[in-house]
């Protein structure tokens, strides 16, 4: 074995126990701060406890879940029993932006509630959809990913949609950046209201017309002059006559 390696191998192994014991410190360290933080929040609570009535428990459970919140400490929580054990840890987790806490909740859809929630107000925070992923509830989910992420004909066959879902997307992006109200009427439900609220008002020909208007007469809304008379939608409308063709309205 030549010198040059011995060296590499030594300084190989001074660095692996060098980290090892860094691991150690930095984990000892946690759990110091940890301790400190019971301890304190162990302490506020019996110099304030006092004040609560004997048997007042939404007193106790007031004192409890303060000092547990002001020092970060969920172990102080279990003083507690119950539901008023769970809010505790929920305050805890939720005033700390930490959703690893939740899984000290008992209760499983709150455990499940508290975790998620943390994680939809992080993405929203952050815009990071890929927080959004760490979301246990699949509707939930679904709501940050279409806050942050919304899906789009662009991405609509890779977000696990259908043919004829991507089509009527394609069409919905199409109408509205046109400005064609009236093709609006081929969708449904929020879709459609939604449509109708951002093309009712717009004029994409500038004619002085409505969306809504341009329906209503049944002329274009990228034409300015539909009937070619040398006079635009808009002012043949304001005169009372008729923009789509000869004579008055």
């Amino acid at each position: 074995m030549t010198t040059r390696l011995r060296i590499g191998l030594i300084i190989g192994a001074l660095l692996l126990i060098g980290g090892i014991g860094l691991v150690f410190w930095l984990r000892s360290r946690g759990l110091e701060s940890a301790r400190n933080s019971l301890e304190q929040a162990q302490q506020q609570v019996e110099a304030v406890k006092e004040t609560c009535k004997e048997g007042d428990s939404a007193c106790l459970n007031t004192v409890v879940t303060d000092a547990a919140e002001e020092f970060k400490s969920s172990a102080a929580c279990k003083e507690l029993a119950g539901e008023a054990a769970d809010n505790c840890v929920w305050t805890v987790a939720r005033s700390s932006n930490d959703e690893a806490v939740c899984a000290e909740i008992v209760n499983s859809e709150w455990s499940v509630r508290c975790h998620d929630g943390i994680l939809l107000s992080k993405a929203m925070s952050s815009k990071d959809p890929s927080v959004c992923s760490r979301i246990t509830s699949v509707p939930q989910k679904d709501q940050c990913l279409a806050a942050i992420d919304p899906i789009t004909a662009q991405n609509c066959s890779s977000r696990g949609k259908s043919v004829e879902e991507c089509a009527e997307l394609q069409s919905y992006e199409t109408a509205i950046a046109s400005g064609d109200y009236s093709a609006c009427a081929q969708f449904s439900g929020e879709r459609k209201d939604s449509c109708i609220d951002v093309t009712a008002e717009s004029d994409p020909d500038a004619d002085g017309l409505s969306g809504a208007d341009e329906a209503r007469y049944g002329t274009s809304n990228q034409k300015p002059d539909t009937d070619g008379d040398g006079f635009t939608d808009g002012d043949e409308v304001a005169g009372g006559f008729n923009p789509n063709g000869p004579g008055k309205l």
